[in-house]
């Protein structure tokens, strides 16, 4: 019996642990962070149950940073609010249709912790270069359009915690300015969008726009790749103008699912 609870202790802790790394994002958190977020744990104790978690391949420490944080499994993409809409034969139609160049991408994410996971993606007749890479790919809060259109539906605390949260990552991976990314938040919220010119990517742009949350949903946002050289200012225009129809549409039938 003592056996038993023994083990039930330890599996909790170890999720309490797993919990706690993945809110932590793609930045991760040094083991020094965990600890002081783990209700107690010694730090030999979280040591050692990370070491567990790291071999059972659900955590995994940057070599150069020594941050612990999650490994991706696809299961956080099994969301039912979204199965329905996204996977429905007129929303495939839709999205395939959106490019005005050969090399578009298109990406639906949304928001989880300090990152943006893509839960559904479209490429055109090139491989795009991308920040995510993909469904399934996550992009820390703060690097791409469509994260800062994420963050743009937060409340000002919320989005100067997760950008103080993952700017030692983005400087680290970008050329990263806080001052400029909070400008850029405030104008994607005032003008329902954002659009880049290769600040992440060289040649590479990106425009994203917001998918209001329904009820009982988070919000979602629509981002598109393209290669600078494929684009005039007057084909950027169309383009916006389809993501903007898009995201209207996956809105609709997203309610519908809900409402069924």
């Amino acid at each position: 019996m003592n056996l038993d609870k023994n083990v039930s202790g330890t599996i909790q802790k170890a999720m309490c642990l797993l919990q706690i790394v993945e809110d932590a994002g793609t930045t991760g958190l040094a083991l020094a962070d965990i600890v002081a977020r783990s209700d107690g744990l010694a730090k030999t104790t979280c040591h050692r149950l990370l070491a567990s978690l790291q071999r059972g391949k659900l955590i995994e420490q940057v070599p150069h940073t020594r941050r612990y944080r999650r490994v991706s499994t696809g299961m956080e993409l099994a969301r039912p609010s979204y199965a329905s809409a996204v996977h429905t034969r007129e929303w495939k139609r839709m999205i395939a249709s959106l490019s005005v160049a050969p090399g578009d991408a298109f990406f639906l994410f949304r928001r989880q912790g300090f990152d943006a996971i893509c839960i559904d993606a479209c490429f055109g007749s090139d491989q795009t270069p991308s920040l995510c890479r993909g469904v399934g790919g996550r992009v820390p809060i703060g690097a791409g359009s469509a994260s800062l259109m994420l963050l743009s539906g937060c409340v000002e605390s919320e989005q100067e915690r997760v950008l103080s949260h993952n700017t030692p990552y983005l400087r680290d991976h970008y050329t990263y300015c806080p001052r400029e990314t909070m400008a850029r938040v405030q104008r994607a919220r005032q003008d329902g969008f954002d659009q880049e010119h290769g600040q992440f990517i060289p040649n590479i742009g990106g425009m994203s726009v917001s998918i209001p949350a329904t009820q009982g949903s988070a919000s979602l946002a629509l981002g598109v790749s393209f290669y600078l050289s494929e684009h005039t200012a007057t084909s950027c225009t169309l383009l916006m103008r389809h993501l903007t129809h898009a995201a209207q549409r996956f809105q609709e039938l997203h309610g519908m699912e809900q409402s069924a």
